[in-house]
């Protein structure tokens, strides 16, 4: 299973604004994996109705924060959760994330049947220079990373009925009993594919 970790803070720092907190989010998603306290999925899945999870209504990341703590792991506040999208996303908008300090607005269609969403509780490094850096740090909640992905750890959760074994690339190994191609190996499966598109707009314009 692949996957991007493409940091997102639509408001680049500026105007006094060091988080995502205020960042409006929306996930076509009526359920997220169920995990353990070191993020590996039990097997159940979660409903989001009456959860912070919900967002299949436009919610702030921010919106029910205090009912975040240990979601992301054991004194984590916040997400690093998989929400299953209820639809195919390929022609549709599977998440959506805008500010409406910036104005900025990202719609995601992807043909994978996830995201993982996570909020950055464990981000901690030096900002670039546009972004006030060096003396400042990117840190906790300062963005949010939104990864279009598969089922995490199908494989190893057989209950899913999750086919993620894929046909291998051309490979040389060498060994030291000689010399073994991929033309003397078979590989089980399907080929790999991953495709999301990011459409970006503006949502407010000044006068």
């Amino acid at each position: 299973m692949l996957t991007q970790h493409i940091y997102w803070n639509l408001d680049a720092f500026q105007d006094g604004v060091n988080d995502i907190l205020g960042h409006h989010l929306q996930v076509d998603s009526s359920k997220v994996i169920a995990v353990d306290g070191i993020a590996i999925p039990t097997g159940p899945f979660i409903q989001v109705e009456g959860t912070p999870f919900d967002y299949r209504k436009e919610q702030k990341i921010g919106a029910r924060w205090n009912d975040t703590i240990n979601l992301c792991g054991p004194g984590c506040q916040g997400y690093d959760n998989a929400w299953v999208y209820d639809n195919i996303e390929s022609n549709k908008i599977g998440t959506s994330l805008w500010s409406d300090v910036s104005g900025i607005r990202v719609d995601i269609s992807t043909d994978q049947p996830a995201v993982q969403v996570y909020t950055s509780f464990w981000l901690n490094t030096t900002r670039k220079a546009v972004h006030g850096g060096p003396s400042l740090t990117y840190g906790r909640w300062s963005a949010v990373a939104i990864e279009q992905e598969g089922y995490i750890d199908a494989i190893n959760t057989p209950e899913w009925g999750v086919d993620q074994i894929c046909e291998s690339i051309p490979f040389d190994v060498i060994i030291a009993v000689g010399r073994i191609t991929h033309d003397t190996i078979d590989y089980p499966g399907k080929d790999f594919e991953w495709s999301s598109t990011y459409k970006f707009s503006v949502t407010n314009e000044e006068d």
